[in-house]
């Protein structure tokens, strides 16, 4: 706070890979699987993101320069069990995710992303890749590791759209974008 006026922080800016709606049958399973063993919040859609920025800025000249990013479908292996934290987050709770592997293709994408936000700020490629599966957990996400682990998570599927949301109070999602097919 300065003189009496909060400081307005710039919204946060994240961009990810989405496969064809519906998700994977084999994803469904899995997140149904996870929620009914940790009383935890299934995410319908699984995602890895790619790009991140907090910086003001319009979502039309954000979108404008996403539009620009070219690339091709890519196939997302996700085979770890994983939580980044071991308190609540702020706005998830108790969260459990899927660590992605790292692959050239993954990281081609995350850099050209990065590319088309640093214009607007300093944009990272952001965490670990993953899929957070859960939210909200009514258990620590150590536990439910431990619960889980015993069963291979390996998940295999492709992603076909480039998604960007922007984070003010909530998440508003202001771009889909075919990602190019294979020849």
């Amino acid at each position: 706070m300065t003189f009496g006026v909060p400081a307005i922080l710039p919204p946060a800016w994240y961009v990810m890979l989405e496969p064809d709606s519906p998700p994977p049958e084999s994803y469904l399973q899995l997140g149904r699987h996870w929620a009914a063993a940790t009383g935890g919040t299934f995410n319908a859609m699984p995602h890895v993101t790619v790009g991140y920025l907090q910086a003001h800025a319009s979502r039309h000249e954000v979108a404008r320069s996403l539009c620009n990013v070219a690339g091709a479908e890519l196939t997302i292996r996700g085979r770890t069990l994983v939580s980044f934290r071991d308190d609540p987050h702020p706005i998830f709770g108790y969260t459990l995710s899927l660590a992605v592997e790292d692959d050239e293709d993954l990281r081609a994408w995350s850099e050209r992303v990065v590319e088309a936000l640093a214009p607007f700020g300093p944009a990272e490629r952001g965490a670990t890749p993953h899929i957070q599966v859960l939210r909200g957990m009514g258990i620590p996400p150590q536990e439910a590791i431990q619960l889980l682990s015993a069963t291979d998570w390996t998940l295999t599927f492709t992603v076909t759209q480039l998604v960007a949301s922007q984070f003010i109070t909530d998440f508003h999602q202001f771009l889909r974008w075919p990602l190019e097919s294979p020849p």
